[in-house]
């Protein structure tokens, strides 16, 4: 077991907790994430039902879904945390589809 300790971002950063959800009998997926300001406080979140699909897919479009948001919002200082180690693989693919850095 392993304890993990969530940590507050550098101050200029919004940290952001990313997830997704699966029920695997019916195939549908979801995904949501929640934003907070380095001083731990609640600055924005969201929730997104994206239907019959894959829990990878999942997670990969609520980051970018999350990345879009910060845009939005003039947040540039981002710091994106995934529960799943195949999102971080995710964007490799992309970025090797796209030819630039992601």
């Amino acid at each position: 077991m392993t304890i993990v300790v969530w940590k507050s971002p550098d101050i200029g950063y919004i940290k952001c907790n990313i997830d997704g959800a699966t029920c695997v009998n019916l195939g549908l997926v979801a995904c949501a994430s929640i934003f907070y300001g380095s001083k731990g406080e609640f600055v924005g979140g969201f929730y997104s039902f994206l239907g019959n699909d894959v829990a990878l897919k999942a997670e990969l479009l609520g980051a970018m879904l999350v990345i879009e948001l910060a845009v939005i919002r003039g947040w540039n200082s981002l710091w994106l945390e995934s529960d799943w180690q195949l999102t971080v693989g995710g964007w490799s693919i992309l970025q090797s589809f796209h030819g630039s850095s992601v």
